[in-house]
């Protein structure tokens, strides 16, 4: 008696190798997501910093944070920062006033 084996079906394979290949994508997202969160938040150094609406120093003054208040970088210059505070705030900050966030 000859025994023919079955092939297993390779779409069966794939929905699983692609099921497996997602999650791992979607893990790896999240945590550059997360790396990135960390590297682009930055902390008020100074006891009070001013948000410009111009990267320079005579610019009008958009909002006043505190010293330990934290910021999201959204774009930077060599001397200045675009930010976003936790309330939704945006605007500049001379650099010098920030450290990263330990």
């Amino acid at each position: 008696m000859c025994r023919l084996r079955r092939r297993p079906d390779p779409s069966l394979l794939q929905g699983k190798v692609g099921s497996a290949a997602r999650r791992e994508r979607r893990h790896l997202q999240k945590q550059i997501e997360e790396d990135l969160q960390r590297e682009s938040s930055l902390r008020v150094r100074s006891s009070k910093a001013d948000l410009k609406a111009q990267p320079y120093g005579q610019s009008k003054t958009v909002y006043s944070l505190s010293q330990g208040d934290t910021v999201l970088v959204l774009l930077q210059t060599p001397n200045w920062y675009r930010v976003q505070t936790a309330d939704g705030q945006q605007g500049w900050i001379y650099r010098l006033l920030l450290e990263h966030v330990q």
